[in-house]
């Protein structure tokens, strides 16, 4: 059976709305609906832009029909952006405690479903075109009152790519070596690093699944969780890890990873039946020259061939976790590939993550747009990097800065490591000339706000007994403007490893500068600034109480889903799937080696009766039976006399909660 001849009520809970989109419904355009009327001033902005996500939505459609209605997701359970999630209430008297208490009503919430792929893209158009058309924030000063502003950005507007394509560099110039760009006010600007590696390989990885793993269509969120949640939840990073350190000997050091999420069918001719869906790139970078490769192998074919072979099980295993991952899509030649010769490494994950288009997404094809309303349906992380990248971007930032010096103050951070004080960062202290006099105590470091101190006194990354020979210092400075640094140290017994904070305070040394403020580089505004105010692209402004503080996700309440997937109606709806007839249950060799035979469904309750297990999940969801071990109470399942039912439905089922036995 084909996509487009799939019955109407399938796979869901209700019937799937009519091709007839209900646009626009999007509470962040405010004349998109009666419920939310536009003020006179922002109207035109308001409508224009709902006008055009409407185009984009009608584009959509016309080149994709078969994906516009689908829901977002099928799982219960699963979690979407509030606005995407169509809730329905349902009131209930309920009676008091006592016979003299009166009833009261009750208002509970009876279904949570997702709305259409069409719809979420319009949801998703309208409230981040802002974005594109420069919104911006007002930031005051809890101190002196001065307020300036600053441009906000999402993953999706190109000073986003920018700034992870600068990141991307900036870690491959610190560990695999670079040339800084020019600029006036880097103090590196146009220098060549040789990098902390010394042989670099690039392996990328990619992981995917079929949209259409059975003739039935999966709904985007579910497809995109399913691929995505095997790096961390499949096992999929730890055969990594394993391929890295255990088979090729590295320290956690010498090898790293940059991975995001990517859109099917852009650009393409032939798109293919995965287009508007996503799948996953896992760049992964090692030191080649940390491992014994170049020892054991004489030519670079025999080393990418051995790198590949160490690292190809990471795709088996995402295979074996991903319900919709094929092997045919999975092959050496389509899921992995290895590079020794890259001139540019971090620039390979950086086209192939698509990080650095500046283009509104308003005029992106409607493959992007459809993939990046799934992205933002979720609120997932687009782009990902272990640690000792995110690291070695720090430390870039830092060398480049001219108010500060890399390595010029360390201290030790929370896990023991010897870091920069300024950025945060060990890539490249030992190469800096580390000195003992200038580490700061091994007890423990002062937590910091996105880079800045919480507590008034306290600098970046230094620890509690610096602070305190700082205030001491200070104190006897104060009250005796000729001490010397030794005098002020013998008098307040100064730990002989803090005479540089000593010298700093009399001004024998070289005070460490005060970290800048670049924002929109990187570094987040400290803790003294308030956001108070929103200006929106038109001029208008928001005030901050009416402004969300962050997406808010809800999750779905599907009670006929929930049944299917969590009672032994679950395994008849197993066997239906593997059938290749449309119609269910007909005769033939299973995958337990017996004969299929129909099987008889009834409700000891009601009396109703079928063969279909969607028809009974309907049915007890619509009769209040929403709990599965009440669904199982309820539950006969029959067959014909000296037929076998397969061992699948001996499974032991979910228990009733105690206060109900």
């Amino acid at each position: 059976m084909s996509v487009e001849e799939q019955p109407a009520t399938e796979g869901g809970d209700r019937p799937p709305q009519s091709s007839t989109s209900r646009l626009p419904r999007s509470n962040s355009v405010k004349s998109s609906t009666a419920e939310n009327p536009a003020s006179e001033e922002n109207r035109p902005y308001d409508e224009s832009v709902a006008d055009r996500a409407a185009e984009c939505v009608a584009e959509f459609r016309e080149e994709y029909p078969d994906l516009a209605d689908l829901p977002l997701s099928h799982e219960h359970g699963q979690r979407l952006r509030e606005e995407l999630v169509d809730e329905e209430y349902v009131e209930e008297s309920a009676g008091g405690i006592t016979e003299m208490d009166d009833e009261f009503t009750v208002r509970r919430l009876d279904v949570a479903e997702p709305v259409t792929w069409a719809d979420a893209i319009f949801e998703f158009l309208t409230t981040r075109q802002a974005y594109d058309d420069g919104l911006t924030g007002v930031f005051e000063d809890r101190y002196d009152g001065e307020r300036f502003r600053v441009p906000f950005h999402d993953c999706w507007t190109s000073e986003y790519g920018d700034e992870q394509a600068a990141k991307n560099a900036g870690a491959q110039r610190q560990l695999m070596g670079g040339t800084y760009p020019e600029n006036e006010d880097s103090a590196r600007s146009g220098e060549h690093v040789a990098g902390e590696w010394e042989d670099v390989a690039t392996i990328m990885l990619t992981r995917t699944g079929s949209s259409v793993p059975s003739d039935r269509r999966v709904p985007p969120v579910d497809h995109a969780d399913a691929v995505a949640r095997t790096w961390s939840n499949g096992g999929v990073y730890d055969v990594v890890r394993n391929a890295a350190e255990y088979h090729l000997g590295l320290d956690t050091e010498e090898w790293g990873y940059v991975r995001g999420d990517d859109v099917h069918g852009l650009d393409a001719e032939n798109p293919g039946v995965n287009a508007c869906y996503a799948h996953c790139h896992d760049a992964i970078y090692i030191d080649v020259g940390a491992t014994d490769l170049r020892d054991e192998f004489d030519t670079d074919e025999e080393v990418r061939t051995a790198i590949e072979s160490v690292f190809y099980p990471a795709i088996e295993k995402h295979v074996a976790e991903c319900e919709y991952a094929k092997p045919d899509a999975h092959t050496r030649e389509k899921a992995i590939d290895v590079r020794l010769d890259l001139e540019e490494p971090a620039g390979y994950a950086t086209e192939y993550l698509r990080l650095n288009d500046d283009t509104p997404m308003m005029e992106m094809p409607p493959e992007m747009q459809a993939f990046a309303a799934i992205e933002w349906a979720q609120n997932r992380q687009r782009v990902a990097r272990s640690q000792i990248f995110n690291q070695a971007a720090d430390a870039d930032r830092c060398r480049q800065d001219k108010d500060t010096a890399h390595g010029h103050r360390v201290t030790r951070n929370a896990a023991g490591e010897v870091v920069c004080a300024e950025c945060g960062s060990p890539v490249g202290i030992e190469a800096d000339t580390l000195t003992e006099h200038r580490t700061a105590s091994d007890g423990p470091t002062v937590a910091a706000d996105g880079g800045h101190s919480t507590v008034v006194g306290y600098r970046v990354g230094e620890s509690l007994s610096a602070v305190e020979a700082r205030q001491q210092a200070e104190r006897l400075a104060a009250g005796d403007e000729s001490a010397t640094a030794d005098e002020i140290m013998g008098r307040a017994m100064i730990d002989p490893r803090h005479r540089q904070v000593v010298e700093e305070v009399l001004g024998e040394a070289d005070p460490p500068p005060e970290v800048e403020e670049v924002y929109g580089e990187g570094k987040p505004l400290p803790a003294q600034y308030e956001l108070v105010e929103i200006v929106n692209p038109d001029g208008t402004t928001d005030e901050v109480s009416n402004v969300g503080g962050g997406a808010t996700t809800v999750p779905l309440k599907l009670p006929a889903r929930r049944l299917m997937q969590e009672t032994r109606l679950r395994h008849v709806e197993d066997n239906h799937d593997s059938r290749e007839s449309s119609r269910p249950y007909t005769a033939g060799p299973s995958a337990h080696g017996h004969r299929q035979y129909p099987v008889h469904m009834q409700c000891s309750k009601t009396g109703f009766a079928t063969y279909e297990p969607w028809a009974m999940a309907r049915h007890l969801a619509g009769e209040g039976i929403r709990e599965p071990w009440h669904a199982e109470v309820v539950l006969e399942f029959s067959r014909p006399d000296g037929a076998i039912v397969p061992d699948v439905f001996a499974d032991p089922v979910a228990e009733p909660p105690e206060d109900c036995l």
